[in-house]
């Protein structure tokens, strides 16, 4: 009896642990491996420009965690820190939004249709017909990603309004126009409104069930970002608003979502010129041809370009939740410090 117990026992732990397995992978991804169903490109080799010396040559990366790391159900903690840090600043203040986690995963699938690899020679974004809300940009690197959820039904409930919500962070400053932005800090990812935290609703190109981005640096005006190793991560959750007509707070519900961006990798330095041809009659004692350097051995692998992990993974994940935290804290004190003086 005490085997069966046991065995009993372990069956039910057994069937725990598969339900939770499962209800992670709940949300079907199409492509089901690292690829996409129209424009792919995973990675993108490229020459430093001119301004950038020694000259090297370079790879952009796409981050392919989006299959093998799925995001939890409802929302990470950085992702959900970062509202809230959002919601402290936003027009509504702290309790003009109350984001929460769904139970409950998506019935349909999200579809990775383009995820390229932009290096400084490739024309980032230009791979379908023009759009005037989606421009496509040269001499930079980034990627160039387009997701569309598929839902099932393919209405929501009366009600309810689906949206996208995305928290982003990158190793290079400087470059979103954001003068508080701070190098791998997670920010929500919507032009600094505060009105609304929802992609489709600050971004012409994103619509309620198709998101697309392309996060860009431009290597000519910022060269520095291109002659080292960077990254940009971002969070992307599908979520629906289910506020009641008669409330003033605005609620949410956060399903689903997937985590992608790009790295560039710095790689082989270029190979010098080759030296002049020797002429033994030109005078001088002819060609010493010891001397000439073989430009080949003065090669160095800068960077592991068989490691596939990110560089940014080495950013402790605590790290940014208390940079957000320490923020937050500055400004409940700020808010304090005006209200005192306006009393007294």
């Amino acid at each position: 009896m005490k085997s069966l117990k046991y065995s009993i026992t372990l069956l039910v732990w057994s069937l725990t642990i598969i339900a939770t397995i499962q209800e992670s992978f709940a949300m079907k991804i199409i492509p089901s491996q690292p690829g996409a169903t129209q424009y792919w490109r995973q990675s993108s080799d490229y020459p430093t420009p001119p301004s950038i010396s020694p000259p090297f040559r370079n790879t952009v990366e796409v981050d392919t965690r989006l299959w093998t790391q799925p995001l939890p159900l409802g929302g990470s903690r950085s992702f959900s820190t970062t509202l809230t840090i959002w919601s402290l600043f936003s027009e509504r203040g702290l309790f003009g939004w109350d984001f929460q986690p769904s139970q409950q995963a998506l019935t349909g699938s999200f579809i990775v249709e383009d995820y390229l690899a932009c290096g400084y020679e490739d024309v980032c974004g230009g791979e379908r017909p023009y759009d005037r809300n989606f421009e496509p940009s040269t001499n930079g690197i980034g990627a160039n990603f387009r997701l569309r959820y598929d839902p099932a039904p393919t209405v929501p409930p009366p009600g309810e309004k689906t949206h996208w919500i995305q928290v982003a962070r990158a190793s290079y400053a400087g470059v979103f126009g954001n003068p508080f932005f701070i190098p791998n800090i997670w920010f929500v990812d919507n032009f600094l409104q505060r009105d609304t935290p929802y992609a489709d609703e600050v971004s012409l190109a994103v619509t309620p069930t198709l998101f697309r981005d392309m996060p860009y640096v431009d290597g000519d005006e910022y060269p520095g970002v291109l002659a080292n190793n960077n990254y940009f991560e971002a969070q992307l959750y599908f979520v629906k608003e289910t506020t009641p007509p008669s409330s003033r707070q605005k609620k949410v519900v956060i399903y689903d979502g997937i985590q992608w961006g790009w790295k560039n990798i710095k790689g082989y330095k270029e190979q010098d010129p080759p030296p002049p041809p020797c002429n033994g009659g030109s005078g001088g004692g002819g060609c010493l041809r010891t001397s000439a350097v073989n430009s080949t051995k003065d090669q160095k692998l800068l960077s592991d370009k068989d490691n596939k992990s990110a560089s940014h993974l080495s950013v402790p994940e605590s790290t940014s939740v208390m940079g957000l935290l320490a923020l937050a804290a500055w400004g409940v004190m700020k808010a304090l410090k005006i209200r005192k003086d306006k009393q007294s």
